[in-house]
């Protein structure tokens, strides 16, 4: 804590923000997704709530599934989200 990692993040998206570049954000704290932030007000983000569900999830994979292919079928499906998501 204290070491400005947040503010350095925030400076670095509002910049990629202000030039039209898009940024894929992982954001545990949800500090980015609000719309009163710096950040929020110049990028006007779009959040996708992952705790609201999804259809899927790369990191809940059964030990039967390792022996089949179910690991191939989740790695699509994330690069697939990232590929809608950063077009």
């Amino acid at each position: 804590p204290g070491q400005g990692k947040s503010v350095t993040v925030t400076r670095l998206l509002t910049e990629l923000a202000k030039q039209g570049l898009p940024a894929l954000v992982v954001d545990f704290h949800g500090q980015f997704g609000e719309p009163d932030s710096p950040y929020g007000q110049i990028a006007s983000p779009t959040v996708f709530d992952a705790s609201q569900g999804l259809p899927f999830s790369p990191f809940e994979i059964d030990l039967e599934s390792l022996k089949g292919t179910a690991w191939k079928t989740n790695c699509f499906e994330v690069a697939e989200v990232i590929q809608y998501v950063c077009e």
